[in-house]
């Protein structure tokens, strides 16, 4: 939740040299207040748990800062651009470590789902490795050594006995197809 929020007012913040240049100030802050309200966010919270509400927070601060200058200063001639340099390298750092972040949370997301690469059980019999880890191998699906029914995970979940485990259905549906492909050749 933190890192959206972070990452819609870093945002909505990024355009602001746009939104200025078209006269939508006044739009600007209503919706970064709105939005923030609606979404019951509030980054000057003054305790910080954790990382990310400690970057929201030197962030969301210098944003205003950088707002109130501004409202104040007028750049010098010789760097007209100066406060949409500024803009950038406020928006930029915080872009990075939502990218970042990302990436952390799809390989987390990736472990809890499939385990850790290199862990996967391998079973002993006419076929020495399961279908999945055999589907993971591209170079054995080229070859045709694994097949699979396309099924959607939806149609295998809500299929059969209740509230079984829908990831070890999913795995008897693929074993069933490899085993299919077996009895054709």
């Amino acid at each position: 939740f933190l890192w959206g929020a972070l990452g819609n007012n870093i945002g909505v913040f990024s355009m602001w040299p746009l939104l200025k240049k078209d006269g939508l100030s006044v739009q600007y802050l209503a919706m970064l207040l709105l939005w923030n309200r609606l979404i019951g966010h509030n980054p000057f919270k003054p305790h910080h748990r954790s990382f990310v509400e400690l970057v929201s927070s030197v962030v969301h601060t210098a944003i205003i800062i950088l707002h109130l200058l501004e409202l104040a200063v007028t750049p010098p001639a010789r760097y007209p651009d100066l406060f949409a340099v500024l803009n950038v390298l406020v928006s930029t750092p915080v872009f990075g470590l939502i990218w970042l972040w990302s990436i952390k949370r799809s390989a987390e997301v990736s472990w809890a789902i499939s385990g850790l690469p290199g862990k996967r059980e391998k079973k002993e019999g006419p076929s020495s490795t399961s279908a999945i880890s055999a589907f993971s191998s591209s170079a054995a699906f080229r070859r045709g050594e694994v097949g699979a029914r396309a099924m959607s995970l939806g149609y295998v979940s809500g299929h059969g006995r209740g509230q079984v485990d829908a990831r070890r259905r999913a795995l008897e549906v693929l074993s069933a197809g490899s085993g299919d492909r077996e009895h054709r050749d």
